[in-house]
């Protein structure tokens, strides 16, 4: 008797693979961040060329997004927005998936943080290169 052909593989059931970090980082599609934002604020920049389907997965590793905030960047929409977002709530936990070029990135699921999000617009020099605070994150106005 033949065997049943087996299940299609879908990348749903990948598990993401957990990183903690504390500097600023271009995130990996499929990767669990534990970002570490004791000493100062840290900037997460997302892929560059998303695929439908890439998740992003940020969690704040000591409970210090409120003191140093966790910065989201990506020159894709995040929520139908151009901007970054500012997380400024301790113990948040994220996750993004790109949906398309009109969407963007969609939170998928957020938990230990309240809306509004903060989308906000980064300020640049006259060469066009970003205006940088004194920690090296990037100088950002309310949108």
């Amino acid at each position: 008797m033949p065997k049943p052909p087996k299940p299609p593989v879908s990348n749903t059931l990948i598990k993401p693979i957990p990183l903690v970090i504390n500097i600023n980082f271009l995130v990996l599609r499929d990767t669990l961040y534990f970002v570490d934002t004791r000493e100062y604020s840290v900037v997460a920049t997302l892929p560059d060329k998303p695929e439908i389907g890439d998740r992003v997965y940020l969690n704040d590793y000591a409970g210090s997004f409120s003191i140093n905030n966790c910065i989201i960047m990506s020159k894709d929409n995040i929520m139908r927005q151009s901007g970054n977002i500012r997380i400024a709530s301790e113990n948040a936990s994220i996750i993004l998936i790109y949906v398309d070029v009109f969407l963007g990135w969609m939170y998928i699921n957020q938990s230990g943080w309240n809306f509004p999000v903060i989308i906000e617009q980064p300020l640049f020099n006259e060469d066009g290169t970003p205006w940088l605070n004194e920690d090296g994150t990037p100088a950002l106005r309310e949108g």
